[in-house]
């Protein structure tokens, strides 16, 4: 809870910050843009076949109705991580001036995440997703 005078940390899901769920693109500037805590979510699905149901994204709608059911028996968790607001100790021995503050947090939280919840980093943007998406649809 936030002390009397202080704004609440923001709660933040990296959704569309994967690539095929096993890689983690960079964040936007958005939510690390006031240098304020930050309270991580992510989740991992699964299933025995290994098709995964949330990835149809990038195919087309009958694509994905053929794919969907031998996903077969998926299974959904989310985790919830502790607030991770940046403090004087973080920025005086992580921070080497050579790239804005905001992205040192958000590069930091993708790392905390991405080690936590077994992903890959990728170096890719969120708008290189948009274009394979384009790409792969035909469009």
């Amino acid at each position: 809870m936030a002390e009397k005078g202080e704004s609440p940390p923001l709660l933040i899901y990296p959704e569309g910050c994967t690539t095929n769920g096993r890689c983690l693109v960079k964040f936007r500037k958005g939510a690390f843009a006031s240098l304020r805590g930050v309270k991580p979510f992510f989740s991992k699905v699964s299933s025995f076949t290994g098709i995964l149901p949330v990835h149809g994204d990038a195919i087309s709608f009958w694509a994905y109705l053929i794919l969907f059911p031998g996903s077969g028996f998926s299974t959904f968790t989310l985790f919830e991580l502790p607030v991770f607001t940046p403090n004087d100790y973080f920025w005086k021995n992580h921070w080497d001036g050579k790239e804005e503050k905001w992205e040192l947090f958000a590069r930091t939280v993708r790392q905390i995440i991405a080690d936590l919840g077994q992903f890959e980093i990728s170096e890719s943007s969120n708008e290189d997703k948009v274009e394979y998406k384009r790409l792969v649809r035909g469009g």
